[in-house]
């Protein structure tokens, strides 16, 4: 418990000592500035001064800037006190001109560390010769700076009536292709109407006796095909029919030579001459013209 008790009682010296050199420190230190000159009325630009001093009632550092009423300020600078005193500090602004002739404003410093406090604010204003009555009260318009998207768009000129631009067709899957577009000069013959039909609508004479003709000749060439393979049935039957003969029938037999002829025995023939034939034995009496 005692080191505890240690700590927590060197804490709390730290922090009442840091406390009272905090409420000490706005007290030990001040600032004061003035303008050169407050007032001028002459020729622009011109430079107004101002002249200072920053106090310290103890020993330390000091930092300070100055700071202006047009929002702009100085970098932060640093003043070290080795005893109790004051220092002077200054900075100038020079303005006017033909863009500002007039202008009424101020300046002050500011301390930063140890401790946060401002000094009284200097003020001054200029009004600069030579320029009209009026002119310079308000600031300058401010610069517009357009992004990309904002560009104005392009000028476009016109020569005479333009057609209005074609639809947009949009298509689903499955929808039949647009016809193409056909560019014709003067001239020209005009192109047939382009006729659509739809499934039941009758066809012209002569288009519905092309079809007709189409129906015959397809079926003549379905009854040409069946007799066709009947053909080849008939001959596929009669050549198994042959040889079925072929394999059953004995063999043939040599012819016998013929008879000789019978002397003194001559038929006349149909052309008055004697037929060779007659002098067969049996033959002149099969043959009407071979009789005697």
């Amino acid at each position: 418990m005692r080191p505890i008790a240690r700590s927590g009682a060197m804490f709390a010296t730290v922090l009442a000592a840091a406390l009272a050199a905090s409420a000490a420190s706005a007290q030990d230190y001040s600032a004061m500035l003035t303008a050169v000159p407050t007032e001028y009325a002459g020729a622009c630009p011109t430079t107004i001064k101002f002249n200072g001093t920053i106090t310290a009632r103890r020993a330390g550092r000091v930092q300070y800037k100055f700071v202006r009423s047009d929002g702009a300020f100085a970098p932060i600078q640093t003043l070290d006190f080795a005893t109790p005193g004051t220092k002077p500090v200054g900075i100038a602004w020079t303005l006017g001109g033909p863009t500002l002739p007039t202008y009424s404003g101020w300046e002050a410093v500011q301390i930063v560390y140890p401790t946060s406090l401002e000094s009284n604010k200097a003020g001054f204003s200029i009004k600069c010769a030579g320029v009209p009555a009026g002119r310079g009260e308000q600031p300058p318009p401010p610069t517009v700076i357009r992004p990309p998207r904002e560009a104005p768009p392009p000028v476009v000129r016109e020569r005479g009536p333009q057609p209005p631009p074609p639809p947009t067709v949009i298509r689903n899957p499955g929808d039949q292709p647009p016809p193409p577009t056909v560019f014709r000069q003067a001239g020209d013959p005009p192109s047939p109407p382009a006729v659509i039909r739809q499934g039941g609508d009758q066809l012209p004479n002569d288009l519905a006796q092309a079809h007709a003709q189409i129906r015959r000749l397809q079926g003549e060439i379905q009854r040409l095909r069946d007799e066709n393979q009947k053909l080849h049935a008939f001959i596929k039957d009669a050549s198994a029919h042959m040889a079925r003969q072929q394999r059953s029938s004995p063999p043939a037999r040599a012819p016998s030579p013929p008879a000789p002829p019978v002397p003194g025995v001559s038929c006349p023939g149909p052309t008055g001459r004697l037929d060779p034939m007659c002098h067969v034995p049996g033959v002149c009496n099969v043959l009407p013209h071979c009789r005697l």
